[in-house]
């Protein structure tokens, strides 16, 4: 089971998968909220238990939780017969991501890129929180993320199915924009500051670099992917 918290999560929690929704939480006098009033319909029309709790317990999953919460009993997963028969196809790996903020960016942006899926490394990284699912705004609920050991293996696995692995470097000489982004893609994102791991780098074809006007400034690892994947839909629509 995992838990939401927010508007739009909750929301498309409800919409997405209505059976999986087993509970949700409102604050205690959200009958006067327009907002939580609409909720309250939702999950009751799906017949999902609705609990009225103090803010205190919505305030222990996640600051910010807009005064709703929902117990979820199903997690998306990555359809791999049709990410490989699939002749355009997008996954992000993220390498050592321990923002809560940064991974809900990447979910989001992932979500409308139309990402397959997101794999994680099972170290020195944060996988899904109900702060990731408020950040990702309804993301969560569309785009599957898989934990792995490390990312070598299935990098690996998926160079055999004819998908290309770019990583996002500062220390690349080449740069998106010089890329021919393929059909078939992983983009790889390291954390800000450390960047991707060198085991993660040796599974990589090639290194590319996000252009910018300052050297000593860089990109959240949020940002990096989601101009990642903007700039594959611009080439795949052009091509």
């Amino acid at each position: 089971m995992r838990k939401v918290v927010g508007l739009h999560s909750v929301r498309e929690a409800i919409k997405i998968r209505p059976k999986a929704v087993a509970k949700v939480l409102l604050k205690q006098g959200w009958e006067k909220s327009h907002d939580l009033n609409e909720i309250a319909e939702m999950a009751s029309k799906i017949g999902s238990k609705i609990k009225t709790v103090g803010v205190s317990e919505l305030d222990a999953l996640s600051h910010g939780h807009q005064g709703v919460g929902a117990e979820v009993l199903e997690t998306p997963e990555i359809d791999w017969p049709l990410v490989e028969k699939s002749t355009h196809s997008i996954l992000l790996g993220l390498d050592g991501i321990e923002d809560p903020q940064n991974l809900g960016g990447v979910i989001r942006s992932a979500w409308i890129f139309g990402v397959s899926g997101v794999l994680l490394p099972s170290s020195r990284a944060i996988s899904m929180t109900p702060v990731v699912a408020k950040v990702a705004s309804g993301g969560a609920e569309h785009v599957p993320l898989e934990i792995h050991a490390n990312l070598q293996a299935p990098l690996t696995r998926l160079k055999d199915k004819g998908f290309w692995i770019f990583a996002l470097s500062e220390k690349a000489d080449k740069t998106i924009w010089d890329l021919k982004i393929p059909e078939k893609i992983v983009w790889v994102v390291g954390a800000e500051g450390t960047g991707v791991r060198k085991s993660t780098l040796s599974s990589c074809d090639e290194l590319v670099t996000i252009p910018q006007n300052f050297k000593n400034a860089s990109l959240n690892a949020a940002v990096s992917a989601a101009i990642a994947l903007a700039e594959t839909r611009r080439q795949w629509q052009n091509s």
